[in-house]
């Protein structure tokens, strides 16, 4: 896998190829051990809650030709697991992403680094964020949860009830900060808890380092999954912009995602506009194997292949439905095309 490196300019834009001076981009993993917990401490876990993420530094090269970072950058900046983060694409505003954060669901805080993170050919990069369960708790309902829809959602991928996270920050203390990792239901609407605080990770994040005023991106046209691995194929003038990625949980499956927008190297350098414009319209596709046994490529699209309404299953109100619980999309998908194999 490529180093995320990113060249810098001396007027600080993104250079493509500059190997002496540039921007590394790196997963952050925390300050302390979780195999075995962590502490309630809300000292230590708020300590922990922003040393966890994505860490953005600039390096030079030296005169004698070691690389060494630059510890006064502007540049340098820490996307932590409190960070305001925006939604953007198909799933932006959806109801199922509303919390008492942001109930309109625009809005969400933090990021949980899983995959390996890649730069993109316009000056960004994206990291796929990882399973929640560690950091995500379901405490009792003070209140009934409102259908069976969201449940199966919440167990799909893995959030049962009365699930205790490792990192037990929800237990910290009554702080927003804290409060926000229990996913029971406590408020009259979503917009009043945190019950779909679950809903708001396992997405690809784009982040610009080249502006450290910018707020990063949710792309929920990429889909929620528990992200294990992430790679974007070299991109082609005159081609979609594509992405291929895997869910982190055994026997879960493949996907890609291929832009609708066709790649324009005039948009080098142009950071999350471009982002928005690569990354917000394409479609999310499963892998599978056709009766020949060749590779192909469905498309999980909202009013096809049983991802509707009608299911009885799992009901998918729209196309954010589908992102959102991606895997169920996928469990349709394999009972649509059982004469393929789902990779």
């Amino acid at each position: 896998m490529p180093v995320p490196w990113l060249g810098l300019s001396n007027g600080g834009a993104f250079q493509p190829g500059r190997e002496d001076r540039g921007l590394l981009c790196s997963q952050l993993g925390g300050l302390v051990d979780r195999s075995g917990g962590t502490a309630t401490c809300p000292e230590a876990v708020e300590r922990e809650i922003y040393a966890l993420g994505l860490g953005i530094a600039e390096f030079r090269r030296g005169t004698e030709g070691q690389v060494l970072p630059v510890p006064d950058s502007r540049l340098n900046r820490r996307i932590s697991a409190a960070t305001v983060i925006d939604f953007s694409g198909p799933a932006r505003a959806s109801a199922l992403l509303a919390t008492k954060f942001s109930g309109l669901g625009t809005r969400t805080r933090g990021t949980l680094v899983g995959s390996a993170i890649v730069c993109t050919p316009w000056g960004t990069c994206l990291h796929g964020e990882g399973d929640f369960l560690p950091f995500v708790g379901r405490g009792i309902d003070t209140l009934p949860r409102h259908g069976a829809k969201a449940l199966a959602g919440l167990q799909r991928y893995g959030l049962r009830a009365g699930h205790q996270s490792l990192c037990r920050w929800e237990h910290a203390g009554k702080q927003d900060l804290f409060a926000r990792w229990n996913a029971a239901v406590a408020g009259a609407t979503a917009a009043h808890d945190y019950r779909n605080i679950a809903n708001t990770f396992g997405w690809v994040v784009e982040t610009d380092p080249f502006n450290p005023e910018s707020v990063p991106a949710k792309r929920t046209a990429l889909g929620r999954l528990k992200q294990a691995e992430l790679w974007m194929v070299p991109a082609e003038v005159g081609q979609p912009i594509t992405i291929l990625m895997r869910d982190a949980e055994d026997k879960e499956t493949r996907y890609r995602y291929v832009s609708r927008a066709l790649w324009n190297p005039a948009d080098s350098g142009k950071g999350q506009s471009a982002g928005s414009k690569y990354l917000d319209e394409g479609h999310l596709q499963l892998a599978c194997r056709d009766a020949q046994g060749e590779l192909a490529w469905t498309t999980l699209r909202h009013g096809r292949l049983g991802l509707e309404m009608a299911n009885a299953d799992y009901p998918f109100t729209n196309q954010a439905d589908v992102l959102i619980n991606a895997r169920l999309a996928a469990d349709q998908i394999r009972t649509a095309c059982a004469a393929q194999r789902v990779l």
